[in-house]
């Protein structure tokens, strides 16, 4: 009887084992399950390192005036740094200790901040909070190199949360028709997400209608970078209070 009884016991534990692990399984290629496995691990490592490619495209006036921004993009628990490619040249600009370090071909400034919550959505990668309800209809998409892929259509206040400080200034900025994408890896690891939408913004009487493209690419997603600066703080000249 003991020896049916262990039996028994080891095949019960097996059995519990393999359906919590294919419970887990489940609720990982779910399109809710990748989204909140992305959100908690980036929470948990507390910081990102990723390459941005960000489109701007407005018409005014029967003109087109486009703009492309490359950047990339390190945060961890010291601040942030962004590394801006802007006609072959590049700008570095790095957030800590209260201060704004920019370096640019032979200038180094530094910029103090007064307010130190000013500074905490510089460059901000931020993966929008969604309510579970919202993938109830949404299917995972397998790609033929293996990565899933889920796209959801999202508010206005979505996709400033996405952008983060690069549309901060742009008060009367208006979004609509938002598609957000999120790729994932063959580990179900984030390692790209897109923003597409149409945007307006008023300008001087006239306003601007135009699309918005961001592609976010991850480098080793829940990952921390390290980041310094390139020279020595007492070789940057102050330059006043950083306004953005």
């Amino acid at each position: 009887m003991k020896f049916f009884r262990r039996t028994l016991s080891i095949i019960l534990i097996a059995t519990v084992a393999l359906t919590l692990c294919s419970c887990s399984l489940f609720d990982t290629v779910t399109a809710y399950g990748l989204y909140s496995r992305a959100v908690k691990k980036l929470a948990k490592a507390g910081g990102y390192n990723a390459d941005c490619v960000m489109t701007m495209s407005f018409d005014i006036l029967g003109e087109t005036i486009s703009t492309d921004t490359e950047m990339n993009i390190k945060e961890n628990s010291t601040g942030t740094q962004i590394t801006t490619e802007i006609d072959g040249e590049e700008i570095i600009s790095t957030f800590i200790d209260e201060k704004v370090y920019v370096e640019y071909s032979d200038t180094l400034v530094y910029y103090t901040v007064a307010d130190s919550d000013s500074t905490e959505s510089i460059g901000d990668v931020n993966i929008p909070e969604l309510a579970e309800e919202i993938f109830e209809n949404i299917s995972v998409t397998v790609n033929d190199d293996g990565t899933k892929q889920i796209a959801i259509v999202l508010e206005s206040e979505n996709a400033e949360s996405i952008l983060g400080s690069f549309v901060s200034d742009l008060e009367d900025l208006v979004f609509d028709d938002i598609i957000y994408i999120m790729i994932f890896d063959k580990n179900n690891n984030l390692s790209l997400m897109t923003l597409t939408c149409s945007a307006s913004i008023d300008v001087l009487g006239y306003t601007m209608t135009g699309y918005v493209n961001a592609v976010y690419t991850f480098i080793d997603f829940g990952t921390v970078p390290e980041f310094e600066l390139g020279h020595d703080e007492s070789e940057f000249e102050y330059g006043g209070e950083y306004s953005g």
